[in-house]
């Protein structure tokens, strides 16, 4: 894995993980806990997946194909290069709060600076939700909002769906 630090060898399956259709987030946390790390999981025969909870034989078999079409490198190198800025589950940067949900997002995305020592506290933060046509003043507003609560040292939340 050339290209990936020693500390962050399991990013690369968290990306290849995520874009098997099978594979939502409730199953990657199934995996990762069933198998301590995500590499291991990749290397896992059909009998073994079937080992973990809510994957059988079917399923089994297509995550298997899904698997047989990714080349880990390139997926990752491709993804990092298009989303420099993301956590998995893995990172030692990723918010602790999110690990204790059932279904934490496999691939967390992220805009301008994170002071780490927020993601392993209860810090402040809000999430923005809105409509997904929002006017060019609905915009400009929820922009000038979520920077100045950036700017007070509140944690902003964004879904990232199209709209605000």
């Amino acid at each position: 894995m050339s290209g990936v630090s020693r500390a962050n060898t399991e990013r690369p399956y968290w990306v290849a993980w995520s874009q098997i259709p099978q594979v939502g987030p409730v199953r990657l946390q199934r995996l990762w806990q069933h198998f301590g790390n995500m590499a291991t999981a990749w290397q896992a025969d059909l009998s073994t997946l079937m080992a973990v909870e809510g994957i059988g034989l079917a399923t089994a078999m297509e995550i298997d194909q899904g698997r047989s079409q990714i080349d880990v490198t390139s997926a990752y190198r491709d993804y990092a290069e298009a989303n420099p800025q993301f956590w998995t589950p893995s990172d030692a940067d990723y918010p602790r709060l999110l690990l204790e949900i059932p279904d934490p997002p496999p691939l967390l995305h992220y805009r301008g600076q994170v002071n780490s020592a927020e993601n392993q506290a209860q810090a402040l933060g809000v999430a923005i939700v809105g409509t997904r046509q929002p006017t060019e003043y609905g915009r400009r507003w929820t922009y000038r909002i979520a920077q100045a609560l950036a700017r007070a040292g509140v944690t902003v939340i964004s879904g990232l769906a199209d709209g605000i």
